[in-house]
């Protein structure tokens, strides 16, 4: 038995890292395997809404997002926004390109000086709050940025896994990004504890040298604080891409991606219910 609602963040501020393409499998992963889950797009360009046939300029606007509870303050839970999927156990709050403009608003109301500007980047966290107890896993699929959204999608989640390919510039960049959230986190929410943070090697090709050797340079660096699985590079992740599926949707599932998804996805979950059942048994104590 896990703790419900264990929340977490698929970030990296480097795009094409693969961080959509890993959110949406292990959403669906978790959900073929009984757990209930909530997949919230929090990337204006909606690329995981997409991935479950919700066209965001077509089908949506702002009031299907998460936006009514966070920058209007019309509704008082997140459960509006929340669709079924075509996966059983699996819901969605989907993303639009309005996400993207209302940092604009979202600037206005933190600078008016009305409200302690915390209380807005808090908001994400409070609506996720609202519907967590329905579901095992909630996982974010963050924006490309340390934007507004962006903190507001950190300071919502106990968990963060980073996608990193095993190439030098993606590396650097995303070193950059854990001393630039780190130090952005604090300076908004000085007591923040996130219960795992952790980098996940993505689109690996066991068959180029060079990744071979730069994900011993990862291990070195990262230690404990990378996932010894690593999530390979496949045109059939591509080609399922393409026409808005995943391998687990596929007519003829790729059978090598799809056990090395269950290796690294079994990790993740292991590793995440083990330290937020603790968290949570912690908490009881104290309390």
């Amino acid at each position: 038995m896990i703790a419900y609602g264990i929340t977490n963040a698929l970030y990296n501020f480097k795009g094409g890292v693969g961080k959509t393409t890993t959110a949406v499998n292990i959403a669906q992963y978790c959900a073929l395997n009984g757990y209930k889950v909530l997949i919230i797009d929090m990337d204006s360009q909606a690329s995981t809404s997409a991935l479950f046939g919700i066209v965001g300029d077509g089908d949506l606007d702002a009031y299907d997002t998460v936006l009514p509870f966070t920058l209007y303050s019309e509704e008082t839970t997140l459960d509006y926004a929340i669709r079924e999927t075509h996966f059983d156990n699996l819901h969605i709050i989907p993303a639009t390109q309005h996400l993207s403009s209302s940092e604009f608003e979202a600037v206005t109301q933190i600078s008016s000086g009305d409200d302690d500007p915390l209380e807005y980047f808090q908001r994400l966290k409070e609506g996720i709050d609202t519907v967590r107890h329905n579901y095992d896993f909630v996982f974010v699929d963050a924006p490309p940025s340390l934007g507004i959204i962006g903190l507001q999608t950190l300071l919502s989640v106990d968990n963060i896994i980073i996608p990193c390919p095993p190439r030098m510039l993606d590396f650097v960049s995303t070193r950059q990004f854990l001393e630039m959230a780190t130090e952005y986190v604090f300076k908004v929410a000085e007591g923040k504890v996130f219960n795992s943070i952790k980098v996940m090697a993505s689109m690996y090709d066991r068959r180029n040298t060079k990744s071979n050797e730069f994900i011993e340079v990862m291990e070195a660096v990262l230690g404990r604080h990378m996932y010894t699985n690593s999530m390979l590079h496949s045109e059939s992740i591509d080609n399922a891409s393409a026409v808005f599926q995943t391998p687990y949707e596929s007519v003829k599932p790729d059978k090598r991606i799809t056990e090395n998804m269950k290796d690294l996805f079994n990790e993740i979950i292991t590793d995440l219910t083990s330290l937020n059942s603790f968290q949570n048994s912690t908490d009881e104590n104290e309390v």
